[in-house]
């Protein structure tokens, strides 16, 4: 079972300017949410396929024997992205012209993407949440904790690692900035909280909406079912890592909106989300670390898994990194 409720997306109205049509920019959500998943999104990923055979590239030998054999196709995909994503004069001009034809409107609409599941409940979180720590003391203690004790984790401590970890700090000229360093503060990176042990929240999947520092509920269930859901996503993986996956209270879930930013840095966009996933997951986990919490920052999950999972096409939208929270195995800390 999924996600099926359809998310609205300002910038899917703004990307718009990579066709020869003039999209309206105060169209109606209703309107936009029939854009989640498209036939053309399914086409654009076979042409990829068709471009890069990753399963005709990828043998059954491992990538250190590849390595040693020094067989690597040539080029390498990883090369090939780097090299195509790399700035250079053309890019510089074409960047350029680029800042010209988003002045005025539809800059300003760029910089307040609100995406949101509009009808959606609302659960707010506390607001009045405290973080005090002495940021040396949270850096030299930070470590990735697989094992987690089956404590719950409060609805005060998820609001307090959401708000610090990945909130609104300031509002400056307009522009809501949030914790983490974002590509023209266009936030790509967009937030899902899997609860599978807490207090005073069901079990379930949440949208964490950064600007109303509230959670949308898409989807509460029963708790194994939700819980076989999520972590069914993991067990592809290592099987000593899977084992270390049963006792989690929560997954936190980071997708990357790639056109949020390639409408306006291009293919080198691509990079900055994945550069700005990497930035507000360490956010959330030291965040953790200063709430008396641990985490365990994973990528080695199933895609398709997990972009089902969330509702997500794997193309405009895609699951990019998963951080892990509890408490410690052997018992909760004190706060």
């Amino acid at each position: 079972m999924r996600v099926t409720e359809a998310r609205w997306d300002t910038t899917r109205i703004i990307t718009g300017l990579v066709f020869p049509i003039r999209i309206n920019i105060n169209a109606t959500r209703q309107n936009i949410d029939s854009m989640k998943i498209s036939g053309e999104a399914e086409e654009l990923s076979e042409l990829r396929r068709q471009v890069y055979n990753r399963k005709r590239s990828l043998s059954d030998e491992p990538f250190v024997t590849t390595f040693r054999q020094r067989t690597f196709d040539s080029p390498d995909l990883a090369g090939v992205f780097h090299e195509n994503t790399k700035t250079d004069r053309q890019w510089q001009r074409r960047t350029r012209k680029n800042s010209n034809e988003l002045k005025g409107q539809l800059h300003a609409a760029a910089a307040e993407v609100d995406p949101d599941y509009p009808g959606q409940e609302l659960l707010p979180l506390p607001d009045d949440v405290s973080l005090d720590a002495d940021i040396g003391t949270v850096l030299q203690r930070r470590r990735s904790v697989r094992s987690h004790a089956p404590s719950p984790v409060s609805r005060r401590d998820l609001a307090r690692v959401l708000r610090y970890g990945a909130g609104v700090s300031t509002i400056d000229e307009g522009k809501r900035k949030r914790t983490y360093p974002s590509p023209g503060a266009l936030y790509p990176t967009e937030i899902y909280v899997a609860a599978l042990r807490t207090d005073d929240i069901d079990e379930g999947l949440y949208y964490y909406n950064a600007r109303r520092h509230a959670l949308r509920v898409l989807r509460r269930d029963d708790p194994e079912e939700i819980r076989r859901d999520v972590l069914g996503g993991f067990r592809s993986g290592k099987t000593n890592d899977a084992r270390s996956f049963d006792d989690v209270p929560l997954v936190v879930l980071l997708t990357g909106s790639f056109w949020r930013v390639k409408f306006k840095y291009g293919p080198r966009g691509y990079r900055y989300v994945l550069q700005e996933s990497g930035h507000l997951a360490q956010n959330l986990l030291l965040a953790a670390e200063a709430d008396g919490l641990v985490g365990f920052p994973y990528s080695a999950f199933d895609d398709e898994h997990m972009n089902d999972l969330l509702n997500v096409d794997g193309v405009n939208e895609a699951t990019l990194y998963t951080v892990l929270l509890g408490h410690e195995a052997g018992g909760v800390r004190d706060e």
